[in-house]
């Protein structure tokens, strides 16, 4: 008679016993990260009661039995993070109850051959870094009520279909890292998607494509837009303008060039911007030190948060990340002295630009930095002080001939981390050889001491080796412990 059985976090290993398939009645089963290994019996069609069953974070091998069609009942199912091999179930499209699939981070392969037609109260599917190949099927069309949708990290290809656009629930998105084509059709597509928030599409059309010109008007409420790494040509097109919405950018690592538009400092709710790595020219627009979201810590934590977008990269669920990533680029011109407004600042970096002048000292105000490059630009005088600025290694500011590297003291135009004494030579003093041989003697004396107390004295030796053993498996244990909480971290 037993309904449900949770045993989740609990370290317990190997195989699931085939007892437990007998429990006919059971409506839940949550054996989540725990190290539970071998494969999943055709029995688990037995469960025909069943509703929930998480068995993420596990090491489970083999296929998942194509058994589904007996748990007409389910609405919950979750394998992520196991060893899973072979295509999808195709007896998933028999339980109409489903809402939330969550496949991700298996072996999975083939064509997702469901028919997605049987699923319309799909909430939730994931089958993200597997080895999926083939296109997204058009009966997904059907799925009304998906809101999150994550094929990322796959082997899908083709465009975006054009049913796509009958998703009307469907707020985020992610089909990071597959070999999808046409990017102005995908986005003339999604447009029509009006509870979009996160859409995530790194790593695909890389056929050349440009920045899309012209016929995208939609998208206002989307707070996430993600393309970096597409190889993507072009300038910063005015349609982006409209997502007034947009708290996160990220178009970096492409090939996009021409200066920045100076509307992009109206997007007031832009807390993460990372345009590095393309080859954008031009003096820094002024209008970027006038976001709101990076100016004022009220407008910021009522409006700059991540807990919400789940499909893409965050620090902490409960820390907000306010981010200015300009490098790699052709900038030219000074350090907008108005940058020391921006407050909320966490991470600011110009490396590898064309910048020169000075680092304006008011920088030193921004309390919240907890990283600064301006490496390898052409910038000079002197560094900041106080501040976060006591707290920067001299990492943040190698590669600029006449920036002073001296903190605290006079900037004599020289690297002093590359000075010479009087006579020429090198200004670090090496320790007398004398000394090298004494310590060298020391250890090997010591040394000598404890082997011969471990060869002739049985009880330590004992002793020795039992403590050693302890301490390994100690090292074990905590390792193991670590490595699950940071598979469950990663995954997240």
């Amino acid at each position: 008679m037993l309904v449900e059985l949770s045993i989740d976090g609990s370290g317990i290993t190997g195989s699931i016993p085939s007892d437990l398939y007998m429990l006919s009645e059971l409506r839940r089963l949550s054996l989540r990260e725990n190290q539970l290994s071998g494969s999943l019996s055709q029995y688990l069609g037995n469960f025909s009661q069943l509703i929930h069953i998480d068995l993420s974070y596990n090491m489970f091998t083999g296929v998942i039995p194509d058994v589904f069609g007996g748990l007409r009942r389910l609405e919950f199912l979750n394998l992520a993070s196991n060893l899973f091999s072979g295509t999808l179930p195709a007896s998933l499209s028999s339980c109409p109850m489903l809402r939330v699939v969550n496949l991700r981070n298996n072996s999975l392969s083939g064509e997702i051959a469901l028919d997605f037609n049987l699923l319309p109260r799909l909430n939730v599917l994931d089958a993200g870094s597997n080895t999926l190949s083939g296109a997204i099927p058009p009966s997904l069309m059907w799925c009304t009520e998906l809101k999150t949708l994550n094929f990322g990290r796959n082997k899908l290809k083709g465009e975006i279909p054009e049913s796509f656009k009958h998703l009307r629930s469907l707020s985020h998105l992610s089909l990071a890292q597959n070999g999808f084509t046409n990017l102005s059709s995908a986005l003339r597509v999604l447009q029509h998607l009006p509870k979009l928030t996160s859409l995530v599409l790194t790593k695909n059309f890389h056929g050349g494509e440009t920045f899309p010109i012209d016929g995208i008007s939609g998208f206002k409420s989307l707070q996430v837009l993600v393309l970096a790494n597409c190889a993507l040509s072009g300038m910063i097109q005015p349609w982006l303008q409209n997502m007034e919405s947009l708290r996160v950018l990220d178009i970096s690592w492409n090939k996009l060039n021409g200066k920045l538009p100076s509307w992009l400092g109206n997007l007031n709710n832009l807390f993460y911007v990372d345009l590095s790595n393309n080859s954008f020219s031009g003096e820094l627009p002024k209008s970027f030190t006038q976001i709101k979201s990076l100016i004022s810590s009220t407008y910021s934590s009522e409006h700059a948060s991540i807990e919400d977008l789940p499909l893409f990269i965050k620090k902490n669920s409960a820390e907000k990340l306010h981010l200015l990533d300009l490098s790699w680029n052709n900038f030219s011109g000074h350090i907008p002295d108005e940058l020391s407004n921006m407050s909320s600042l966490e991470v600011l970096n110009f490396a590898h630009n064309g910048l020169n002048g000075s680092i304006p000292s008011s920088l030193s105000k921004l309390n919240f930095l907890s990283k600064f490059d301006v490496s390898y630009n052409n910038l000079s005088g002197d560094i900041p002080i106080g501040g976060q600025f006591s707290t920067f290694t001299n990492e943040s500011f190698v590669g600029n001939a006449a920036l002073c590297l001296l903190r605290n003291g006079p900037c004599s135009g020289e690297n002093p981390l590359e000075g010479t004494g009087n006579d020429g030579t090198d200004t670090v003093s090496a320790m007398p050889a004398m000394t090298y041989i004494t310590v060298e003697v020391g250890f090997a004396f010591g040394l000598l001491i404890v082997w011969n107390i471990l060869f002739f004295a049985r009880a330590w030796r004992a002793a020795y080796f039992l403590t050693v053993d302890r301490f390994f498996d100690m090292i074990y244990l905590v390792t193991m412990t670590k490595v699950n909480k940071l598979r469950r971290k990663w995954e997240e």
